[in-house]
């Protein structure tokens, strides 16, 4: 019983990690309502798209790509108009959720109590 137990829980958790890269689709597209980034947005299109298929299909934690201007380019530099507001603190608190889903399955891995 215990190991189909802890594979329920991985299951459960891969589709909780789908789901919160899922909400940051959401919130990338249509929650974010900061003008700038929205024009940034139209200009970079494609680059945006890029972005919120890697983010939905690995991690939401790769949309932080938007705002690290990598190798100086700008469509790696997203233009906000309060950057902690529009982004880092959504994403701040779905990456805390995601790290608690995490450490439930921590525990329950390292202290089989079943």
């Amino acid at each position: 019983m215990g190991f189909d137990v802890i594979i329920g829980m991985h299951t459960l958790a891969m589709f909780v990690l789908y789901f919160f890269n899922l909400v940051c689709l959401v919130g990338l597209h249509w929650l974010i309502k900061d003008k700038p980034f929205l024009h940034w947005r139209d200009q970079y299109s494609r680059e945006a798209r890029i972005v919120a298929t890697v983010s939905t299909l690995y991690s939401f934690k790769t949309t932080r790509i938007l705002y690290s201007n990598l190798l100086a380019k700008p469509y790696f530099n997203a233009v906000f108009e309060d950057r902690f507001r529009s982004l880092i603190r959504p994403f701040f608190i779905i990456s805390m959720a995601a790290q608690v889903q995490a450490a439930i399955i921590l525990m329950a891995n390292v202290y089989t109590i079943w």
